[in-house]
């Protein structure tokens, strides 16, 4: 997913958002599932992602991270709420979620909890 997902994270690709808007989920992880194996469909995106990942994807779970990406046990891609859902922020509201590398968003959150 490149250098973006290290910094602010990247935007769920719009033509990805378009098939996943206005469709009901029974959960996050249901919702997590479409999302991946959305991305594992459209191959352009595929393209930047290993043969694992794509299997991953296919079956609905988040791709690996790069190893120097991953934190502890946190080794998949992690979808990220910037208008955190604690402040108001909606769990389902694609135009709020980016896809972060474990790591920077574990960074992302250590790094809120110290401005409070």
């Amino acid at each position: 997913m490149g250098e973006t997902t290290r910094g602010r994270g990247v935007p769920i690709p719009e033509h990805i958002a378009d098939q996943l808007r206005g469709r009901n989920f029974s959960s996050f992880r249901k919702f997590r599932e479409a999302l991946w194996a959305a991305i594992a469909n459209d191959p352009d995106l595929q393209k930047q992602f290993t043969g694992q990942n794509k299997l991953e994807m296919s079956q609905g779970r988040a791709p690996y991270a790069r190893a120097e990406d991953q934190a502890g046990d946190n080794k998949k891609f992690e979808v990220h709420h910037p208008h955190e859902i604690a402040h108001g922020g909606a769990v389902y509201d694609i135009d709020n979620m980016l896809i972060m590398t474990p790591r920077r968003h574990i960074e992302h959150h250590q790094r809120k909890a110290n401005e409070n």
